[in-house]
């Protein structure tokens, strides 16, 4: 989502993906027992971890021969599901020296506080601007090994440039963020638009082909039913298998990636064929099979609803507007409102809240230029009729809702979005629900 704003706004930089050698085998005791100390945690705490490390011994075996114990003093126990919690804590002090840094990385509408880093286990993506210096990263990034003992794999460090076109050619050229910054080592590999980095199993990057990740797991799928069918299975066996592998493989890549329509019919296609042996006959219609035991179907996988439930839950994170809202929510918020529709006429940004409780609507259509993702999203919402109701909404609720472009408003009141007075309460009295209108009153 980053990489379509950064477009869209031309705000230049760079994503760096980091890669840590050996990440859990690397981190000091010492310093994991210092970091714990910092976060304030118990000492008796602090004393019962120690406790179950610092006894640790372990061997090598080499062509047969077993060496003598000897102590470790480096690593997070495999297996231990205390382990990636403690990791995550010797790691957070890298996040906080980035956030406590001079670098600029990027700010969000509505984000109180700048993009610079996010950190999924080992997994370690920093976002500099193009006035940045990446001398000031290399040194946190230095310092912090030397206090952990951890390792980042430079041959392995990728970089996505994003922003406007002319800038990514640049930084692929002359391999720097700007004129006043450190230039990239030599063996870092940047990116250049088609070629997509992989991050937590997503495949991300520049003008990428969403539908290439895809070919892979076909493949597999089609490889594993071939398997499963020499055995002959009953229907409801079939309907197992599906769930299965066809489930199973493709649900965590739809989740990040999305499905393309081509690869959801071509799916569609192997599950109506394996669950009929491939026999062209008469058949129950995958419809049919889809229903649920009760309707008197078989609860087969529906491929094309699984994979709206996945859009959905996107858009009820999407509609969250508490203080857990995600961050992307945010960057989609912005997108969005670059895209209204001519027919909602010019809606001042500071009348701008929310797609869903608003009546302005978005260009959805192929001439816009939304990424894929937030299409999908806002298709998969007019789809299943998402939008606010209430039967009998609470004052405190009412006083939350955007005042422009109310969707109640009538047509005496909607001549106020646009007029003078209109301007005169956004801009002068940043009037932006009907509980500021109220306040304005008293």
């Amino acid at each position: 989502m980053m990489i379509h704003y950064a477009k869209v706004t031309e705000e230049n930089g760079v994503i760096i993906a980091l890669d840590q050698e050996k990440a859990y085998d690397r981190v000091a005791h010492d310093y994991l027992w210092r970091t714990l100390d910092a976060f304030h945690f118990p000492p008796s705490f602090t004393a019962t971890v120690q406790s179950l490390y610092e006894h640790a011994t372990t061997v090598v075996i080499i062509n047969g021969e077993t060496s003598s114990p000897f102590r470790i003093t480096q690593g997070v126990r495999q297996g231990d599901p205390m382990s990636c919690l403690l990791f995550n804590l010797a790691i957070e002090l890298l996040a906080c020296m980035l956030r406590n840094s001079q670098l600029e990385g990027f700010y969000i509408p509505g984000v109180p506080e700048r993009i610079i880093t996010t950190l999924f286990a080992d997994d370690t993506m920093t976002y500099l601007s193009e006035r940045d210096d990446f001398a000031v990263l290399s040194d946190i990034l230095n310092t912090w090994c030397l206090a952990s003992t951890a390792r980042f794999n430079v041959d392995k460090t990728e970089i996505i440039p994003i922003g406007s076109t002319e800038y990514r050619e640049q930084v692929i050229t002359k391999h720097c963020l700007g004129p006043q910054s450190l230039a990239f080592p030599a063996q870092v590999h940047i990116t250049c638009d088609g070629d997509a980095i992989r991050s937590l199993s997503a495949w991300i990057g520049n003008n990428v082909d969403n539908a290439s990740p895809w070919s892979t797991i076909m493949d597999k799928i089609k490889a594993s039913l071939l398997r499963w069918s020499q055995g002959h299975p009953t229907l409801k066996g079939r309907r197992l298998i599906i769930q299965m592998v066809i489930g199973g493989m493709t649900q965590y890549l739809t989740r990040v990636q999305g499905m393309p329509k081509h690869i959801e019919e071509s799916l569609t296609k192997i599950i109506r064929n394996f669950m009929w042996d491939d026999h062209r006959g008469p058949t129950v219609s995958l419809d049919m099979l889809c229903q649920p035991l009760t309707n008197g179907g078989l609860g087969v996988l529906h491929l094309a609803a699984r994979n709206d439930v996945i859009i959905i839950k996107d858009l009820q994170s999407f509609l969250d507007i508490g203080p857990d809202r995600p961050t992307w929510a945010f960057i989609v918020d912005f997108l969005i409102l670059e895209n209204i529709t001519r027919a909602s006429g010019n809606v001042p940004v500071n009348a701008q809240t929310n797609i869903f409780l608003q009546t302005w609507k978005v260009n959805i259509q192929p001439s816009s230029h939304l990424p894929i993702f937030l299409k999908k999203l806002l298709k998969t919402g007019t789809k299943y009729k998402v939008t606010f109701g209430t039967l009998k909404p609470s004052k405190n609720l009412q006083s939350k809702l955007p005042i422009w472009y109310h969707f109640g408003a009538g047509e005496r009141f909607r001549s106020l979005n646009n007029s003078p007075s209109g301007k005169c309460l956004r801009d002068n009295h940043n009037v932006a629900t009907i509980g500021d209108l109220l306040k304005t009153t008293k």
